[in-house]
């Protein structure tokens, strides 16, 4: 059907439209034609899109749709498509996976250095490892590319420390989340060899936490990998419980504050007085932050599932299905923010659902948005000039809206 948008959906081809560059480049007039036609609806994959902002909050926190694939009718053939090697079943021992109360017990023991005062006295590490980043780009000067010298290095960076795991092993580490990343979308999106490559990372990231478990970074020191070594030793973690969900941690750290601070700097180029306004009124980092989720958000949709037949409006979803909250659609939805395609650092609330939503709210919200608040500032700061030195490059994902590459002159 075709929007005012003047763009035309075909939900039985929605994952073709997907591939296309100018959804890559921009998805949001599609979903602002979803929104309008097609606000609940069925695609090929078997997923149901929900689209309007109202209908996606109310998913995301509704206590009576489950995060658990496994109660999915599309479960079975899932499990059958899995490459040999890779997480498969042992992946559902993460939270992201479990209803509460399993949900509940096992987040808790992860939880702890996210918590509101633990964060705090994060501050001063996440400016170190931004200020040093910020040092390294000026001695290279010239022509950088932001997402490799800046917006993944410093997510990893800070998540090493806090795990407590060696900074030498961060190349390592990046490359591993990486590849987990790349196979995070819907299964008709991901191709084979994506899959293998993931169960390779998978098995050769699994076996360095195993190694680290069993030496010092286990057994000393105030990281996350020794609070859950504890929870092991002490009978509340399985093994499995441990490694999976330790690196399902760095994977959304890499995935949300990575996306932020790239989808963040290229937006801003486009927008030169919010960027000399946030160099000069460090201020207004925070509400800047929560405008560039809403504006661009790094997770376009989050998944929930029906235990029985669910009503959206007028639609009745059987039980079974795998309902596709999009995220990026509601945070574009006009009922509720005014001018949405428009960068606004004047904006206040956080009413975004860029965290998602619920029980399930990304547990790294307050990190990543420390990281966004002492990136932007300090970096317009430090190089009052940056301009953009070519086209951004987007990663070719579905699930993940991030950048691959963006190159920026420094102005020095």
């Amino acid at each position: 059907m075709t929007a005012r948008t003047g763009i035309t959906i075909d939900p039985s081809a929605f994952f073709d439209t997907v591939r296309t560059p100018g959804f890559r480049t921009d998805p949001y007039p599609f979903y602002a034609a979803l929104r309008e036609q097609l606000p609940v609806v069925r695609v090929e994959s078997g997923g149901w899109l929900v689209t309007r902002y109202a209908d996606v909050l109310t998913v995301l926190r509704d206590p009576a749709l489950s995060t658990d694939p496994r109660r999915s009718g599309l479960h079975e053939k899932y499990a059958s498509e899995r490459t040999e090697g890779t997480l498969g079943e042992q992946a559902f021992s993460h939270f992201q996976f479990l209803d509460p109360p399993a949900h509940d017990r096992v987040r808790a023991e992860f939880a702890v250095p996210f918590g509101p005062g633990e964060i705090k006295a994060l501050a001063p590490l996440v400016q170190r490892h931004t200020h040093r980043l910020l040092d390294e780009m000026a001695r290279a000067g010239g022509t950088v590319d932001l997402v490799t010298v800046l917006a993944e290095p410093l997510p990893i960076a800070v998540i090493l420390d806090v795990l407590g795991l060696p900074q030498a092993d961060a190349a390592d580490v990046a490359a591993w989340a990486q590849h987990l990343i790349a196979n995070d979308d819907p299964d008709l999106l991901v191709a084979p060899e994506r899959r293998v490559a993931a169960a390779t990372a998978a098995t050769e990231f699994g076996r360095y936490l195993a190694r680290h478990a069993v030496s010092g970074a286990g057994r000393s020191g105030n990281g996350l990998l020794r609070m859950v070594l504890d929870a092991h030793r002490g009978g509340r973690l399985s093994l499995n419980d441990v490694l999976v969900n330790l690196m399902f941690v760095v994977v959304a750290s890499l995935e949300t504050s990575a996306g932020l601070i790239g989808n963040g700097v290229a937006a801003l180029l486009d927008a030169p007085e919010a960027r000399g306004r946030l160099a000069r009124e460090p201020e207004l980092a925070a509400p800047a932050v929560e405008e560039l989720l809403r504006l661009d958000s790094p997770i376009q949709y989050t998944p929930r599932f029906t235990v029985a037949d669910y009503r959206i409006g007028e639609t009745i979803v059987p039980a079974g299905s795998h309902l596709m909250a999009m995220v990026g659609a509601a945070n574009h939805d006009p009922e509720i923010f005014t001018a949405p395609d428009t960068l606004d650092i004047d904006r206040r609330g956080r009413r975004h659902v860029g965290f998602g939503g619920g029980v399930h709210y990304c547990m790294g919200a307050a990190l990543a948005r420390m990281e966004g608040c002492t990136v932007f500032p300090a970096l317009f700061a430090r190089f009052p000039e940056l301009r953009a030195a070519g086209a951004p490059q987007r990663r070719e994902m579905f699930t993940l809206r991030s950048l691959s590459s963006l190159p920026v002159h420094l102005g020095q």
